[in-house]
């Protein structure tokens, strides 16, 4: 079987993460699956170009939340892009609670979400019918500014 060209090259961490970006866009896990492999297999550090995050966002976006979660698990220092992704994959797919959980997870860790956290939140507590929860929400965006978004 003939290997795919991006593993017989030597990328730098910019090529990677720009192919990273196209397969969380494409939805592509075949591929996103060949890059993280190429990610752990050169030790690369993967908190360049929040390469991590990108992983998470890759497989979260393909579905594949098991995947996503490990990767979040072993991120020293998860960001905002990072825990969007995990709340929005798992308000998309109608766990509410662990939507909100994340973005409590958000708030414990001190990062501060942004329009998208709260939007993807908001829609969370709509569906567990959370009022309190999300007159909370509502109110964290009120303080943020975002209120227009």
């Amino acid at each position: 079987m003939k290997k795919p060209y991006f593993l017989s090259s030597n990328f730098s961490p910019d090529q990677l993460a720009l192919c990273l970006n196209k397969c969380l866009k494409g939805k592509a896990l075949r591929q996103g699956k060949q890059i993280h492999g190429v990610l752990l297999g050169t030790g690369m550090n993967m908190n360049l170009l929040s390469l991590n995050s990108k992983l998470v966002g890759m497989y979260a976006s393909c579905g594949e939340m098991r995947y996503a979660k490990n990767v979040f698990d072993k991120i020293p220092k998860p960001n905002v892009f990072a825990l969007n992704w995990l709340v929005f994959a798992s308000a998309f797919n109608g766990s509410y609670k662990e939507a909100i959980d994340y973005f409590s997870l958000m708030q414990e860790l001190g990062i501060t979400g942004n329009k998208f956290s709260f939007s993807i939140v908001l829609k969370a507590c709509v569906g567990l019918m959370e009022l309190n929860k999300g007159r909370e929400v509502h109110s964290m965006v009120y303080k943020m500014g975002f209120e227009n978004d």
